[in-house]
């Protein structure tokens, strides 16, 4: 993946014989610079920057927030949004956000119809996209895509910026702001070119019911590509119980391909991952994604203790299983084709309703 983190073998055996050898402190003399971390728009000054018309004011308790603001998006013609870089204006509130496109004008009636800035809605934005910018949680770094690619932005659209708030226990105010990246070539010309638009599917397990104590809950999903794409990232999410994660590729002819194997989740540590070299995966791949976690009190991400039945759900105390998936195509109607055939299998999914 483009900007791996992780540590070598070497450095792996070096924290172990500093352990074992009583964690003695070196030579203040070999000390490395201290780490300068950026300040500022990372990925540098953005095309453009959009931001929350007003502040939104987040109770101090009571049940987490999904509360969608819709922003014009002022641009002259069409572009390619080739990266985003999410700034949230209260991280002690912001759990997560979805980039939702709407160029039908639904998401700004939404809006009028509510006393407060932007409108509230589960389980999604409320209306049918019309494409998507990514998202940001915890964790995530912001990156372009590789190779010149990027996602559709329409001249006209609104960006609707679904955020999950999660309460404080004092009264907290938001008011984030992203900054867009566009390809700097026409878009006329870029999807002229083969594999430059870039476009997001997803996998979901909605049925979950995780028993108090159960230390290997297990949950899985499938899907089989109607077309051939490319694949450009994988972007995984559970919540606090996540454990680990592994999602394969098996190809007509087979031959299986691990996409991405997280061994050991960390909530706080969620991006999306880039691979260095967009490969093809040819139509009939099956995508398999595996999930298991953890609801017992071994677990120091649990949010209960002592620990609780917990089901599927929008809220941080609740749990999900997905996985998004960034592809192209060779062909701009072979990867709408697949766009399309993925949320039709998403709407097949079943949605156990669970008492709790």
């Amino acid at each position: 993946f483009v900007a791996e983190r992780w540590l070598t073998d070497r450095e792996l055996e070096l924290f172990k014989t500093w352990a074992e050898t009583g964690r003695a402190k070196g030579d203040d003399a070999d000390l490395p610079p201290a780490p300068k971390f950026a300040e500022g728009w990372r990925l540098g000054q953005p095309d453009l920057i959009v931001k929350m018309a007003e502040p939104f004011t987040v109770p101090a308790d009571g049940p987490d927030l999904l509360q969608n603001f819709v922003i014009p998006i002022d641009i002259a013609e069409d572009k390619l949004v080739a990266a985003i870089e999410f700034h949230p204006g209260n991280k002690r509130v912001a759990h997560h956000s979805v980039l939702f496109l709407d160029a039908s004008g639904a998401a700004r009636k939404l809006d009028k119809e509510t006393p407060e800035p932007g409108y509230a809605n589960f389980g999604g934005p409320g209306f049918l996209p019309s494409g998507a910018l990514g998202g940001w949680s915890v964790g995530n770094t912001p990156r372009p895509l590789p190779n010149g690619m990027g996602r559709y932005l329409k001249k006209g659209s609104d960006l609707v910026v679904q955020m999950h708030y999660h309460p404080t226990g004092k009264e907290e105010t938001d008011q984030s702001e992203i900054g867009l990246y566009f390809v700097k070539k026409p878009v006329t010309e870029s999807l002229k070119e083969p594999a430059t638009l870039v476009g997001s599917i997803w996998m979901a397990n909605y049925e979950m019911d995780i028993a108090a104590g159960e230390k290997d809950y297990r949950r899985s999903t499938s899907y089989t590509l109607p077309k051939e794409v490319i694949m450009v990232g994988v972007v995984p999410h559970m919540h606090l119980l996540g454990k680990a994660m592994k999602v394969t590729a098996t190809l007509p002819d087979k031959t299986a391909k691990t996409l991405i194997d997280i061994k050991n989740w960390n909530y706080n540590w969620q991006d999306e991952y880039y691979y260095e070299r967009p490969f093809k995966l040819p139509a009939g791949t099956r995508l398999d994604v595996e999930a298991v976690f953890d609801n017992s009190d071994s677990n120091p991400s649990n949010p209960s203790s002592p620990p609780k039945r917990v089901t599927w759900g929008d809220g941080t105390k609740d749990e999900m299983l997905f996985c998004f998936f960034l592809l192209s195509s060779e062909k701009t109607e072979d990867l709408i084709h697949v766009i399309f055939d993925n949320l039709k299998h998403d709407t097949k999914q079943p949605r156990k309703a669970v008492e709790k």
